[in-house]
């Protein structure tokens, strides 16, 4: 098959191809959510998931002619790919009876001392501790406890990782994006110097006032300044340490293993290679390379890559 163009991967992102909200959900109807006996509506909870699921079914079948999803679902190795991701599919697809059961099971279970074990919860008087399991036992709590599992399932996107993956191989073939994984240390220090005091400077409040203007709202989150420190510490590794031939399919391979890290917690090693076997990648690894690079990665403790976002295209 032909190499998708970049319009084509542009076109998965489209706001109309976007996951959208059931009607009940975004009208914020919850009448019928209870039964006779203040009991979670079964039926309701199905109600939505059968709207959700109806909702997938039709957002795929307008998208499967796409150009990137066609190239993504129909190279040699594609099947091999996805199933290496998600595994049997049929094992996946539960029915909406099952899932709505597992939703209500999930919203009914009863709140024990055991649940607020954890360190959100460790300064709780047991005072303060009875009255927390009290109104998550109560009805607000069930109610709240089913809206968000409910507005899971209906923002979930069926399309999700097709985009990561598709974001992944436009970097590939149309935006050089190995070279923002690769840099000498010194140069990367270099640059966090020049962030850390450009930053200092945009948050200084007399700069402002000499300009007569007032001091905006302006803030770099604390998490980005400690990273900047860490660069300059030498404690962030870039994830390509030589830029050969293979550097843009290390990037492609990084790409995909850190949204696999980040979504399914497993490094997907067979999915990720079937991937690199597609229609259009120059330099192909072999299984046992693919181990290398991800050893490597996690030896030298290289940070994810961020999630990519429409913008990167």
């Amino acid at each position: 098959m032909a190499i998708p163009k970049a319009e084509d991967f542009a076109e998965l992102f489209k706001e109309k191809y976007r996951a959208r909200e059931p009607s009940p959900l975004l009208a914020g109807c919850w009448d019928g959510v209870f039964g006779p006996h203040e009991e979670l509506s079964h039926a309701y909870v199905l109600q939505v998931v059968t709207e959700c699921r109806a909702e997938n079914e039709r957002q795929l079948a307008e998208t499967s002619k796409m150009a990137a999803l066609e190239w993504l679902d129909k190279n040699s190795t594609s099947s091999r790919a996805w199933s290496a991701l998600w595994g049997s599919r049929n094992k996946r697809e539960y029915s909406v009876q099952d899932h709505a059961e597992r939703i209500l099971a999930s919203v009914n279970e009863a709140r024990t001392p055991e649940y607020y074990s954890g360190n959100a919860w460790r300064n709780l008087t047991p005072e303060a501790l009875a009255e927390r399991m009290a109104h998550d036992n109560g009805t607000t709590g069930r109610i709240n406890r089913l809206r968000r599992a409910l507005s899971r399932v209906a923002q979930f996107d069926p399309l999700s990782s097709a985009r990561v993956v598709a974001l992944a191989f436009h970097g590939y073939f149309y935006g050089d994006s190995y070279r923002k994984y690769y840099g000498r240390a010194d140069e990367r220090k270099g640059e966090a110097r020049e962030l850390m005091a450009a930053i200092k400077r945009i948050e200084d409040p007399e700069r402002w006032r000499r300009c007569g203007l007032e001091i905006p709202s302006l803030r770099i989150s604390r998490t980005a300044l400690l990273d900047l420190e860490d660069v300059v510490a030498n404690k962030v590794n870039p994830a390509i340490k030589k830029m050969d031939e293979t550097a843009p399919e290390r990037a492609l391979a990084f790409e995909l293993w850190s949204h696999f890290q980040r979504t399914y917690r497993a490094n997907k090693t067979t999915a990720i290679y079937n991937f690199l076997q597609f229609e259009g990648v120059k330099n192909p690894p072999d299984p046992r390379g693919v181990e290398r690079w991800i050893k490597d990665w996690k030896d030298r403790g290289v940070r994810l890559a961020p999630t990519p976002k429409p913008d990167d295209l």
